[in-house]
């Protein structure tokens, strides 16, 4: 007898629960004629439809941990991969499809963990546009089902039901609910570079480049058509929008090109003819309303007005009058001047020589002669003799000795010679003068003086000439005396 062996029994490994996240879905076998009918309910919420498949593909919907997966499969078999993307749904839908619940059938009674089946919610929005959903986290990865060129041609077949496939869901109430994307701003284009402020046009700079700028009259236009389109240019731009003052060699400053391009606009405005062109009032009008910074603009309109003879612009020109600028309100009170309205200059003219404004007193002198207002002006320029500055007080004297050797007034010659002599006297008596540039220049009211004396002719003033060309401040002033003097021997 041999001894039997002994025999190990080893004990059956004992099965561990299965892993929830690991275990792979197998579609439970469910019968057609015992399903119970999937229960809808309607509910309106907003949602970003996406469209993944086919028409005729059919979808598997399959519950894994929560999340659900949309996947197009083949016609042969349905295929479920647990994944850890969002919910999305792939069937084409119905822009007008509401949000449907759907409860899944029971699980048949050999189901490895008899637990219910989450309640899943696909939320579609009502009559909306499809649409990609655009998060990041509403983006599945779709494979569309390959598409196999039939070999002759056949009826389409009907789409198959959407089996409802349950992969271990937990043992709790989970539903799923899809937000709306938020909307995702598109950036903006940087807008194109403008060929200049104000709207110039690249071929409107092109043309001022080639005709070019710092105009000295009116006769640099061959054609009042021409003019107009320049002055067209300018109206549209500034000193700063139209390139070719910023390269100009004599508008290296801001300044400079201000002026030079004020200036500019009303020497084209010079060049248009105020009786046939119609607009030209308007014209006029437009310039002081925009460029009303531009002094030397403003003042070279007034100019242009005042040689229109139109009397239609003076309303405008009393807007004019209330400029910061001095020399734009000497401006326009000429123009008004030269108008006809008397009774509007004249004030202005005066208050302003008064303040040693020699330019307004100038108005006076060159317009009063033949006018009905005559009168006036001339005792304006007497009046201007008792004033404080000595420049205003030569400039009028001259101005009546002028008049007098023409025959329009009468004055004592004698009279005139003694104001010339107690404005020289005065400004001989400082060692120091005021500078040709300042408000009381003493240097323009000895010039001034000469020009006086070499008009009146008179022999006695030969020794005071000779001493303001002594004065070491007026030395430059020798040549003029002299010729003055050869004159008067």
């Amino acid at each position: 007898a041999k001894p039997v062996p002994a025999i190990k029994v080893q004990p059956a490994p004992v099965a561990a629960a299965p892993d929830v996240a690991k275990v792979e879905a197998k579609p439970a076998e469910v019968k057609p004629e015992s399903a119970p009918a999937p229960e809808v309910k309607s509910e309106s919420k907003p949602f970003p439809v996406l469209v993944a498949a086919p028409v005729a593909a059919p979808v598997v919907i399959s519950p894994v941990v929560g999340v659900t997966e949309a996947k197009p499969v083949p016609e042969a078999k349905a295929q479920v991969e647990p994944v850890s993307a969002p919910v999305a749904m792939a069937t084409p839908v119905a822009a007008s499809t509401t949000i449907a619940e759907v409860k899944p059938p029971p699980a048949p009674a050999n189901t490895p963990v008899p637990v219910p089946a989450p309640e899943i919610k696909v939320a579609a929005p009502a009559a909306a546009p499809l649409e990609v959903a655009q998060a990041e986290t509403l983006q599945p990865e779709l494979k569309p089902a390959p598409v196999v060129p039939p070999k002759a041609p056949v009826s389409p077949a009907p789409a198959p039901a959407v089996p409802i496939v349950a992969a271990l869901p937990l043992p709790v109430d989970v539903r799923v609910e899809v937000q709306p994307a938020p909307p995702v701003e598109v950036a903006k284009e940087a807008p194109a570079s403008a060929p200049a402020q104000e709207g110039l046009t690249e071929a409107e700079q092109l043309a001022f480049d080639k005709f070019g700028g710092d105009w000295e009259g009116p006769e640099r236009f061959a054609s009042e058509r021409q003019a107009l389109k320049y002055f067209a240019i300018l109206m549209k731009g500034d000193h700063a929008s139209v390139r070719w003052y910023q390269h100009y060699k004599f508008t290296q400053t801001d300044k400079a090109k201000r002026r030079i391009y004020g200036r500019d606009i009303a020497t084209a405005l010079a060049a248009l003819n105020p009786t046939r062109n119609r607009e030209w009032l308007k014209l006029v009008s437009n310039v002081v309303k925009k460029k009303w910074d531009y002094p030397e603009t403003i003042a070279g309109t007034c100019k242009v007005v005042g040689a229109s003879h139109n009397q239609k612009a003076i309303p405008l020109m009393r807007e004019v009058l209330d400029h910061p600028v001095t020399f734009v309100q000497i401006q326009a009170a000429g123009a008004l001047l030269t108008l006809g309205d008397v009774d509007t200059a004249l004030p202005v003219l005066d208050g302003l020589t008064k303040d040693g404004k020699t330019a307004a007193m100038g108005y006076v002198y060159h317009n009063l002669r033949g006018a009905k207002w005559q009168k006036r002006g001339i005792e304006l320029l007497r009046k201007a003799q008792g004033y404080d500055d000595n420049e205003t007080k030569g400039l009028a004297t001259l101005f009546l000795i002028s008049l007098k050797k023409k025959g329009v007034v009468k004055d004592d010659a004698k009279q005139l010679e003694v104001v010339l002599e107690k404005i020289g006297e005065e400004i001989l008596e400082r060692n120091k003068l005021a500078a040709y540039f300042s408000r009381d220049s003493d240097h323009r009211a000895l010039e001034i003086i000469i020009r006086g004396f070499e008009q009146l002719g008179n022999k006695d003033a030969i020794p005071l000439l000779q001493r303001i060309a002594e004065h070491p401040e007026a030395s430059y002033l020798r040549q003029r005396v002299n010729e003055a003097i050869k004159h008067l021997s």
